[in-house]
């Protein structure tokens, strides 16, 4: 291993030895590439469309499990799926669906569905650097609490998968852009020699999605990797990355690899399951949008909740019914800075044709969406009912509107507090926020493999 190699993997838990594998030049890539699982999870009309679009032809959506399926498929039903998704993996190396590509990183520009650019490198990193337990201080950790009910049936499907391909996003902090972009000029450049391994639209109008192959030994990514590491939050906390999205899927990685240590002993040091595939990006990239994520309850009886909430809150909890939509809107458009001293949040609420008001009061420091959480987690645990998690005000318009839903509307997170509140409290609460819109989330487009040959 050459020092460069060595340095990226003890130091910064970055491996550049391992295989990419992508689509040869007869896949489609517009059929090929997929966008995240654990989208539109409330709207199966969209994966009814995918299935459409990629029908047998070779694709990423072949190779995953989307979550909207997660609680329509019964017992008998989801392992025959995950048996089809395991053939599929072994599948397409048989017939020669892939290209390899040895070593090294991928750089991608992704253009969104409404215009704006965002770069990122595609690396593997080693799940012995990341940790999502409170408290720990890996170089690498988790954003939010991790539910260990939510990985068994993400385990499921990777215990016997043969490749990967990637949703996880990892923040770094770059606030001067002295660490990502001059990376990212140099290879994305009119005039650069580097060479572009993908390029194409993607479906269902999300925008576009461009990659460079970036060699082992490329001195432009050694210096990106010096510069890494001598960025001021890994200095003076040991910390490196933290996921932006994802962070089941790479909790159930880290499960799976320690399982596969538990059950060998002896394994190999390089396995490839103890890496992981992601996606890095600079906090500060100004492609990167940090979206609220809003929260619905679906066939609740709303006089039942707001009494629940009104006995649990007392006077902390004020709810005004039948609210000009006029007044809501501020609460929608602003990025939410924890405060230092006890203060009201404001929850605009969605039921029927109707927009009512939550006034609470929140504790020092505490986010409206830990406020809210207080309350409802429990709530929705003792009543058994259904909840889903909502990108985009209008969605939850929808869902509410003709229903027996309750859709609250939460505000997004100040980008600039992401690794303040990491550091001084370890994790955000669930579904703090969104890394954009969910037509932005990430595409599958590469894969790696996970098991031995």
């Amino acid at each position: 291993m050459t020092d460069i190699k060595n340095i990226a993997l003890t130091q910064l838990g970055i491996n550049l030895d391992t295989q990419w594998l992508l689509p040869n030049k007869n896949v489609p890539l517009e059929n090929w590439a997929v966008i995240a699982c654990d989208q539109f999870t409330s709207e199966p009309e969209y994966w009814n469309q995918v299935n459409v679009i990629i029908d047998r032809k070779p694709s990423t959506g072949h190779l995953i499990f989307p979550e909207v399926y997660l609680e329509t498929q019964d017992e008998i039903k989801s392992p025959d799926r995950i048996e089809m998704i395991h053939k599929v993996m072994r599948q397409y190396p048989r017939l020669n669906i892939f290209d390899k590509i040895d070593g090294g990183v991928i750089i991608v520009r992704r253009k969104t569905s409404h215009g704006l650019i965002r770069h990122g490198i595609v690396a593997a990193i080693d799940l012995e650097h990341y940790e999502y337990e409170p408290g720990n201080r890996a170089l690498i950790r988790a954003s939010e609490a991790t539910v260990p009910s939510r990985i068994p049936p993400r385990l499921a499907v990777r215990q016997k998968a043969s490749l990967e391909t990637s949703h996880v996003l990892l923040l770094a902090n770059d606030p001067d852009h002295k660490v990502f972009q001059p990376f990212f000029e140099e290879i994305t450049s009119s005039g650069s020699n580097y060479k572009v391994i993908y390029d194409t639209p993607l479906m269902t109008q999300a925008g576009h999605l461009t990659g460079w192959h970036v060699p082992a030994d490329d001195p432009q990514l050694e210096a990106w990797l010096e510069r890494l590491a001598d960025t001021p939050l890994y200095r003076n906390h040991n910390l490196l990355f933290a996921v932006g999205d994802g962070n089941h899927s790479l909790a159930t990685a880290k499960a799976h690899w320690d399982q596969l240590k538990e059950n060998n002993p002896n394994i190999e040091e390089d396995h490839p399951a103890r890496f992981a595939m992601v996606e890095i990006e600079s906090l500060t990239d100004p492609g990167l949008e940090f979206e609220p994520i809003h929260q619905v309850i679906f066939d609740v009886e709303p006089d039942a909740l707001e009494t629940a909430a009104k006995d649990f809150y007392g006077d902390d909890l004020i709810i005004k019914h039948n609210v000009d939509c006029t007044i809501i809107q501020p609460f929608l458009q602003y990025a939410e800075k924890p405060t230092d001293t006890p203060h009201t949040v404001n929850i605009p609420v969605y039921f029927g044709r109707r927009t009512h008001l939550w006034q609470l009061q929140a504790d020092t420091n505490e986010l409206t969406i830990a406020a809210l959480r207080r309350f409802l987690d429990p709530w929705i645990q003792k009543n058994n009912v259904r909840t889903d998690y909502i990108h985009g005000e209008e969605v939850v318009r929808q869902l509410c509107q003709d229903q027996a839903n309750y859709g609250f509307l939460l505000p997004a997170l100040d980008p600039q507090m992401f690794f303040t509140q990491i550091i001084e409290h370890d994790i955000l609460p669930r579904k703090t926020f969104s890394l954009g819109h969910a037509l932005d989330k990430r595409f599958y487009m590469e894969c790696r493999a996970i098991a031995l040959e």
